[in-house]
Formats: C-alpha cells, structure tokens, sequence
C-alpha cells in the first residue's frame, strides 16, 4: 500500500509541475505580432534577423574605422583611394565591398609588406603599389584590368599568389611588374623550361683571346660614328644621365663636369667636342671642351640632334622653321667649318640620318637620306672634298629599307650591321651590297649591338622578352668572319651584374675592356673572355 500511496503522490506532483510550466510558457500568436514585455520572443525574432542587421552594421564599423585611420575611399566605398603613409601595419586586408584599389593608393608606402585582396575586385589601377615595400599580394581571377606601373619597382616583391592566366595578363601590363623579385624569378623558369639555355651553352667555350688587342679610333667607340663613350691617351670619358665623366684607365678616379648637360661626345684630333646645353643660359649646341681646365667652349648654336666631324668640318642636322628654305618646317643637313666658322647648307627636305642618330661616316664621305621630286626617299652620298651629293643605289630592292633601320658601325673604312637575319658585312660603291657573316642564332635571339675591333666584332642578344620589359642578355664574341662564337656573359641578375630587368643601353669596347651602361645606371665592367672586373664606377 505504501508504494502505491508514493506513486500516486509522485504523479501528481508530476501533473502540477506541467501545468505551472504551461501558464509561464509560449503564448500562441497567430498574426506573428510580438506581444508586449515578452522579452524573449524579441530575442528569438532578433536572432532570426542577425545575419542581416551584423553585415550592415560590419560594414559601417569597418568604414568609420578606416577613415578614423586616415583611408580615403570613393563616394560609393568601392574604391580605396588612398591608403595613409603614416599606418604602419604590414599586412592590410582589403574589405570584401571594396571593387577597386586607386591609382597610387598604396604608391612609395614603407610599411607595407602583405596585402590580401578579396575576390569580386575588379580593378588595381596605375601605379597601385609602384615602389611600396609589399611583398606578398594575391591577385582575384575576378580583376579584369591592370593599370601600367601598378607594381613597378616593388623590390621586395617575391610572392604573387595568382593564377597563370593572371600572372601572363599583368606582364602584358605596360611596366606592371618591372624591377621586382617576382618578374625575375619568373622569367628565370621560363627560360629554364623553353630549352633556350641549353642553346645557348653549346656557345658557351671558354676560347683564349689575344691580350695585345688595341682599339682605337679617332672618334667616339660606338655605333657609327658619335656616341656616349670615347677615350684618349690618359682618360676614358662617358655619359651617364646627361652628365660627363672622367675616369683613368683603372676605374679608381672619377671626375664630374656639372657646368653642362651633355648629350652626344666626340672626339677629333685628340680634342673633345660634345652636344649638349649651357645650364646657365639654356643654350643649346656644339662644344668644345679644354681637358686640362675642364671649361667648355659654344661653336656651334642651335644644333639639332646628331654630328660627327670630319676634315675640319662639322656634319650635323637641324631643324628649319617655315619661311626660311621652305613653306614648311624641315630637317636640314649642314657642314661647318671648324677654322673659318662658316656654315654651309647640303640638304634639306632631310629624313633619318643613318644609324637612327648619327650621320654615317664612309671613306670620308657622309652617308644621309633626304626626299626626292617624287616624294620617295633618297640615300645620298656626301663628297666633302668636291662639295657635292651623289644617290646611291641598292643591290636588292628589299635591303634599302633594311639598311635605313640598321645599327651599324665603320671600322678600317668597313661597315657592319646588324639586321633582323644576322650580322653583315657591307659594300658601298656606285651601290649597296652586303653579305652575311652570321645568321640569326635562333628565332628568339634578337641582336642588340656591335663593337667591333681589330680582331673580334662583340655584340649582345636577347633569348627571352617578357611583355613586361624582363631580358635575358648574353654577351657574344666571334671572329670577323663568323666563326668561334662564343657566349662570354649572362645577365640574370637585376641591377647586381647588370640586370635581367630592362634592357643594356649601350654597349662599347675600350681596349681589352668591354663596358656595359644600363639605361643610365649601374655600369659593368667585362674582360674579354666576360669576367666582371672590379671597377670604381
């Protein structure tokens, strides 16, 4: 009986408990309307509408925040527009509303080294991240524009975490990558994995060369016959930025002339003649410069771009305003004499002078192009002594075109040029002949320049060209008549040898000394067989 009586009294406490919990539970609602002071259902409800209410309020709070921070933003919070170059966070998580980064947001910042940008970005626009510190960035599929120099010259820039078809779009970009780590890097497996560096080590003997070399010449030792780089008998003298150089021979002495900027050098029984400005009038012409005081001297005003001089006389170009020879403006070609200071006119209605900048010398006479009756164009032939202009001919109706665009350089009264096929050797007479000395090394091998010298003719090549201006060079030296080409110097490294980012400039032979500028940079020095020397410049 007792354990029943316990049954039924644990039933009904039971029983009284479910119905205390029905009185303080739920209320139905029918119309969804939430009843006064019910505390609970408003969370409920609120809860159903967070996912909602937290994004608008995310977004808010990130904006106010980064603007408290000093970022600038568009109208519409699209677009960051600039990025403060007092933060000094290193890493910066663009936010998933952001569609764009504006042109130079982040350009120069020191602090920067991550970036991580969200998918659904659709534009980095120019000089984004030109010369920041960042290192590390990814890169959205979603991003269908690449401004130029958006990258350029980031040089801590190593990891670029994007797809293929991203990394090929923004090389393709004008300068987009330029002067970074991750250009290079890139590029070097390129190179590895198209097979051209095993071409290019069949060329790559080490062949002994002849010491005793001497190159001299009574001009400027560069294409045809003006340029950045000559020497006489104590000093070597070069350009470099506009500005003029002295070194001795070893490299370990360096003089500035700052009186004037310098455009084109030239050397004429054994005295210096340059082209360039006077800084404190802004005169434009033809110098001569007194080497042991190191003053210079105007001879010749109003220049125009080129000139070589040659028996006393002063070949150059310059250009005539309307009225004077003509009813419109024009090149014109003119001598001058050195001793009577007398100017006297060749030609005008002139076109491209030889060698892109500089008057061709052959045999003392003066190579140049001019228009004739018919509007085609005209290769002429200079007769100093005679004072007088004859056409010359071409042997093969495609070669003149050829020859009007070719590099080429006179040496001991021979003329060598490089051309799209290979190296030639050419013959001007009543005509113009040529014949190949050297093919095309294979189809990616452009060539650059030639120096020649009394034994070898060096030029340098380019075997791989990204879209984004990063070259692979190698330095070539062969024998005059094509044979014992030998591959003496790689440039893979930027800006420590020379650089596998940009392009040589220039290229010239003093000697037994082979010198390399890099568009107005770092030169390198090479021996003969492409040993870099230690040299003070």
């Amino acid at each position: 009986m007792k354990n029943s009586y316990k049954l039924i009294l644990v039933s009904v406490l039971v029983l009284i408990i479910a119905l205390s919990g029905c009185k303080t539970g739920p209320k139905v609602n029918t119309d969804n309307k939430i009843p006064e002071n019910d505390s609970e259902n408003k969370e409920l409800q609120s809860t159903d509408n967070k996912e909602d209410e937290n994004y608008a309020d995310s977004k808010e709070s990130i904006i106010e925040k980064y603007k408290l921070e000093g970022i600038v933003f568009n109208d519409d919070y699209t677009a960051i527009i600039k990025y403060p170059e007092t933060k000094e966070d290193e890493e910066f998580i663009v936010p998933d509303f952001i569609k764009e980064i504006g042109s130079e947001a982040f350009k120069e910042h020191k602090y920067i080294k991550t970036v991580v940008l969200p998918e659904g970005l659709t534009r980095i626009d120019w000089s984004a991240f030109q010369k920041s510190s960042l290192e590390k960035i990814n890169i959205p599929d979603s991003v269908t524009e690449i401004g130029d120099f958006a990258f350029f010259d980031c040089a801590n820039l190593t990891d670029v975490n994007a797809s293929e078809d991203m990394i090929e779009k923004i090389l393709w970009g004008r300068y987009c990558l330029m002067f970074t780590p991750f250009s290079e890097n890139y590029a070097e497996k390129k190179f590895e994995e198209s097979g051209d560096k095993a071409k290019l080590d069949s060329y790559s003997t080490n062949i002994p060369y002849d010491t005793s070399i001497s190159y001299k010449t009574n001009h400027s030792a560069s294409l045809s016959s003006g340029g950045q780089m000559l020497y006489d008998d104590d000093y070597m003298y070069y350009i470099n930025d506009r500005n003029l150089y002295r070194i001795n021979k070893q490299g370990k002495e360096k003089q500035l002339l700052t009186e004037n900027k310098t455009h084109m050098l030239f050397l004429y029984n054994n005295e210096i003649y340059y082209s360039g400005q006077d800084i404190s009038d802004e005169s434009y012409g033809i110098f001569h410069l007194d080497k042991n005081e190191l003053k210079s001297e105007l001879i010749l005003r109003d220049y125009s771009s080129s000139f070589v001089i040659v028996k006393d006389k002063i070949i150059y170009d310059k250009y005539v305003e309307a009225g004077s020879l003509s009813n419109k403006g024009e090149f014109c070609l003119y001598s001058f004499d050195i001793n009577t200071k007398e100017s006297y006119l060749i030609s005008n209605n002139l076109l491209e002078t030889r060698d892109s900048k500089n008057v061709l010398i052959y045999n003392d006479k003066i190579i140049y192009s001019t228009v004739g009756s018919d509007n085609n164009e005209l290769l002429m032939q200079y007769d100093i002594d005679e004072n007088k202009s004859d056409e010359l001919k071409f042997n093969e109706s495609d070669f003149k075109d050829l020859f009007i665009l070719a590099a080429m350089q006179t040496y001991n009264n021979e003329i060598y040029g490089k051309f799209d096929d290979g190296i030639y050797k050419i013959k001007i007479d009543d005509t113009i002949s040529r014949e190949q000395i050297m093919p095309r090394l294979d189809e990616k091998g452009y060539i650059y320049q030639l120096q020649v010298t009394d034994n070898y003719i060096f030029f340098f090549t380019s075997y791989f060209l990204l879209p984004s201006d990063v070259h692979y060079f190698h330095v070539f030296r062969m024998k005059h008549d094509g044979t014992e080409i030998t591959n003496i110097y790689d440039s893979k490294h930027s800006r420590t040898d020379g650089g596998s980012t940009g392009s040589y400039s220039s290229m010239y032979v003093i000697e037994d000394k082979i010198f390399l500028f890099n568009h107005g940079q770092k030169m390198t020095v090479l021996d003969f067989n492409g040993n870099v020397l230690e040299w003070d410049l």
